[in-house]
């Protein structure tokens, strides 16, 4: 920056920004040639685009001032008035037609025009300041494409000259005006003091090619003044440099693990083995020091589409191994894969945890501009594509809508997508052709759980996005992650707090010698040694030299496995231990070492002891005779390994605990004692505790032996499964053959659960049979109208409220079912179609009114071969996650449907593994029944 002049100058100085970002040339500086983020930053600069988001994610007026829908393929643009391009010639209609078909033609070979904006189909002029744009079918992210995207040219040029006249001299209408491009050294750029927005101040902005691990050195030594896109680590270290400010915010921006769904991969059993085996705090913690989140699906806060309800999948690696072992890779196996240095501390953490559970990681760590090459521009050139299991880099989203994260990394036809799925095509497709906002969001918001649910890629963390600035220097972060016309539009300048001249920057010196410029490229990006070849060295010290950096980058690379393999040890030890403190609240549970001094604690050892871990345990523990215990404690661990005994704790001269004390060495990873764990349990309960759990134990046991024994019929299949939240369980289901050989189910819910609940539910069974078994010519309404009358006394008798639903099916044959109650909706899944209906049982909860005669409405159904109806009670659609999310109706449909081509049996495993895996802890029983018509009669 040029300071402005001292008091008394009648001029100022013009004020100049530099900014690193790039640290080779960008692909193009304008829309036609470039499509990779970093080229996005410089041709929204230079020029507009018909709409922008600003930094909230808001879509605003440009070159556009206003529009309309006129029908599901047609949108109407108002242009803005009395612009000039850069070349002075005026803007209007004309220059958007022309542009849009430079893009669209195929000659022209423009990713964006054959990527973003493929769905453009016509762009026609109504009048000198109108257009109307058709698109191919409904799209409802048409306003967030035009984005950058649609960045306008001069007519004149593109019909004489072609888009390629922009490859020298790009041209626009936009803030700044393209200066020069010295390739290899610097972009500049100077304010547009023409432009319709006013809101630029910063008379130049200049680029210097660095590179990114210069950066923070160029701030420090007053050659930058910003710095974008710094990583975590350079973005700590300026955090530490004084003189200099780092700003963060959470962005669309995420590290992504794309998965090619062949081999191993694609079984989703292994996908989501990936999953579980990841510890994503960790991740945050170590690959962006706490700056960052654990992803939990494609899309991020603030993007349309983004559901709070998806939660990160939990740390879990013996489940992995389960899944595994169920695909039949029990002994793993290797993916090879192609990373980005940007994401290289994220790989090797990844590679840390997915070995534990027998996956080995490969990869070619390789610059992000190699990368985007590889996957990206490789595919869009129509080149040999890459064919790796695993691709991983960081990329943010500059549309902010969920649909272009998810076109372009899962759908078939996306750009980075190594994804071959026909049924997620499918769903995406129809949630693209959405033109209603409220029915788009909601439809991503299915489309991203799906992908969730899939496992379609190993998910990570989203990360922040950074920047380093020299003080008195400011741009706004957008919520995008991406810096364009609003960032670059808002650099302000605050001169009196500028510290220092401007200094300027040296290029470094480049060699005309390849074999030096191997090694200049090889240490050129932080973190990893790049060298797509080995350079053929002549000169013996530049050999040497050579030598001494590939062993130094195996040997951190050995060093860094083993520290990595050290923490995904230690953070599955305290995820054990937290797991075991949290879990243990009438327990209590305290480490201590040889000194005193505590090493953990639970809750519940204030709950047990009424004192707090801050006060010594030595002076806690008193004998019958008032004196100290613990000397006697450790003395029986010493001599016998471990002590147990009952002690006494007095939290108030009047109130004295006694205590069951178990100690035992605590040792470290050497088996040398370093202290003691003590475990403490509140004695005067405990004779209480053993008389409860008999009883329970006795009630779990008669519930049980109730349940009946689940036998396929000739013409059904059966599978059921109660698991209750407590010992003894208020569910219920029957299976019930009456005098006459028809087959009746029964399905039932008492409110609450416990010993009471337990009850009524044994109640309600008793009553069904016998009413059936006895009587079984009577109507669905005269059953129900009995079982409430006997359930209405026996209620009252028990002096609680409580009540029932009940649901009854019976077989008519043929297919044929009647259903009646006051329950769950029944749910049937369709065999043909693939769907899921659902049967309302409405009616009078049983138990809270004496008659309900007359008020039970039958409802008849009719199964297909291959049909399946499912019975269930509350406790499955409300399994709570650790946030307090529902698993709700819709996740259960989707669990029939994705799990309905097993075999009832196999079908109940697997939807019961994704409610349990959903839920945190269980709140409420769990019921399920599935009946499936295999032939007819």
């Amino acid at each position: 920056m040029t300071r402005d002049p001292k008091p008394g100058s009648s001029v100022r100085a013009p004020t100049v920004v530099r900014i690193g970002v790039f640290s080779t040339d960008p692909s193009a500086c304008d829309a036609f040639h470039a499509f990779d983020p970093e080229s996005g930053i410089i041709y929204p600069a230079i020029n507009d685009s018909l709409v922008y988001l600003d930094c909230e994610g808001s879509i605003r007026p440009a070159l556009a001032v206003a529009w309309r829908r006129l029908d599901p393929l047609t949108m109407e643009f108002d242009l803005r008035e009395g612009v000039r391009f850069h070349n002075g010639d005026p803007f209007t209609a004309d220059d958007v037609v022309a542009t849009m078909r430079a893009q669209r033609d195929p000659a022209n070979r423009s990713a964006n025009g054959q990527g973003i904006l493929s769905v453009i189909a016509e762009c026609t002029k109504v009048n000198d300041f109108c257009v109307q744009i058709r698109t191919s079918f409904p799209d409802g992210m048409l306003l967030n494409r035009l984005h950058i995207a649609s960045a306008i040219y001069p007519r004149s040029i593109l019909e004489t000259k072609g888009p390629s006249a922009f490859l020298d001299h790009p041209i626009g209408t936009g803030a700044y005006v393209f200066e020069r491009w010295d390739r290899g050294r610097e972009i500049v750029l100077r304010r547009n003091p023409e432009h319709w927005s006013q809101a630029v101040t910063v008379d130049e902005l200049r680029f210097p090619i660095m590179d990114q691990k210069d950066w923070v050195d160029a701030l420090e030594r007053r050659q930058l003044d910003i710095a974008l896109n710094l990583d975590p680590h350079d973005a700590l270290r300026v955090h530490a440099t004084p003189g200099l400010e780092m700003r963060r915010r959470e962005a669309a921006f995420s590290q992504w693990f794309l998965l090619r769904n062949h081999g191993p991969l694609a079984d989703r059993r292994v996908r989501l083995a990936l999953n579980y085996a990841v510890h994503r705090h960790l991740l945050c913690n170590i690959a962006s020091h706490g700056w960052a989140a654990p992803q939990t699906s494609l899309l991020t806060p603030g993007q349309v589409g983004y559901d709070p309800a998806i939660v990160p999948y939990p740390y879990d690696p013996d489940y992995a191994r389960i899944l595994l072992r169920e695909a039949g890779y029990a002994d793993g196996f290797t993916l090879r894969g192609l990373v980005s240095e940007s994401s290289s501390s994220v790989y090797q953490l990844l590679r840390g945890f997915l070995a534990k559970i027998g996956v080995t990681l490969e990869a070619n760590i390789v610059p992000r501009s190699e990368w985007l090459n590889q996957v990206v521009n490789a595919r869009i050139r129509g080149d040999a594509s890459f064919d790796g299991d695993f691709a991983l880099v960081n990329i943010d989203n500059f549309t902010l809508h969920g649909l272009f994260h998810h076109f372009i990394f899962l759908f078939s036809q996306g750009p980075f997508s190594l994804t071959q799925s026909p049924e997620y095509d499918r769903r995406f497709l129809e949630t693209a052709t959405k033109i209603d906002p409220a029915e788009m969001h909601a439809s991503l918001q299915q489309l991203d759980r799906y992908a969730r649910e899939e496992a379609l890629l190993l998910f990570t963390i989203r990360q922040q996005v950074y920047c380093g600035l020299r003080r008195g220097f400011d741009i706004p972060i957008g919520i995008s992650g991406h810096f364009n016309f609003d960032n670059l539009w808002h650099i302000r300048v605050d001169h009196d707090m500028v510290e220092g001249e401007a200094v300027p920057y040296q290029a470094k010196a480049r060699s005309d010698d390849p074999a030096m410029q191997s090694l200049l490229a090889a240490t050129t990006y932080p973190g990893i040694i790049y060298s797509p070849s080995a350079p053929q060295i002549d000169d013996p010290a530049l050999a040497a030299l050579w030598s001494n950096i590939q062993l130094h980058e195996r040997r951190a690379q050995i060093e860094s496995e083993e520290m990595i393999r050290g923490l995904v040890e230690q953070v599955t030890a305290t995820t054990n231990l937290e797991n075991v403190l949290r879990s243990t609240h009438e327990v209590g549970i305290l480490g201590v070492s040889r000194t005193g001094r505590v090493l953990f604690v639970n809750s519940g050892y204030a709950r047990v002891t009424g004192r707090g871990a801050e006060v010594p345990l030595a002076k806690v523990l008193l004998d019958d005779r008032g004196e100290p215990a613990w000397t006697q404690v450790v003395e029986t661990v010493e001599r016998e390994g471990m002590s147990s005994a009952v002690w006494n704790v007095y939290p108030a001269p009047d109130d004295r605990r006694r205590i069951l004390l178990t100690a035992t060495p605590a040792t470290n990873e050497f088996g040398a004692a370093i202290g003691y764990v003590c475990v403490l349990t509140d004695h005067s309960r405990e004779e209480e505790r053993l008389r409860m759990s008999q009883e329970m134990e006795v009630a779990r046991r008669i519930q049980t032996a109730l349940l009946p024994a689940v036998e396929d019929g000739r013409t059904a299949s059966l599978a059921a499964a109660m698991i209750p939240a407590e010992e003894v369980g208020g569910d219920y289901y029957d299976i019930i053959v009456d005098a006459n050989g028809v087959r009746w189910y029964g399905i039932g819910d008492v409110s609450g659960h416990g010993v009471t609940s337990g009850l009524i539910m044994l109640m309600t069974h008793c009553v069904v049979r016998t009413i059936i078994e006895t009587a079984p010519n009577l109507s669905m309404d005269e059953i129900l109208t009995k079982l409430n009358k006997i359930l209405y006394d026996d209620i009252l008798l028990l002096g609680e409220s409580h009540h029932l639903t009940f649901g009854l099916i019976k077989s008519l044959g043929d297919g044929d079912y009647l259903a009646a109650g006051a329950h769950e909706d029944v749910i049937i899944h369709r065999a043909a179609t693939g769907q899921c209906e659902t049967l309302a049982l409405e009616g009078c909860w049983f138990g809270l009114v004496k008659d309900i005669a007359g008020q039970s409405v039958d409802c008849s159904f009719h199964l297909d071969p291959g049909d399946t109806v499912i019975l269930y009670t509350d406790g499955v659609v409300e399994a709570e996650d650790a946030n307090g999310a529902l698993w709700e109706v819709e996740r259960f449909i989707e669990s029939i449907q994705r799990h309905a081509h097993l075999t009832p049996e196999d079908m109940k495993t697997a939807i019961l593994a994704d409610v349990t895996g959903f839920m945190g802890t269980q709140l409420d029983d769990i019921t399920m029944m599935i009946l499936r018509r295999t032939e007819d009669n």
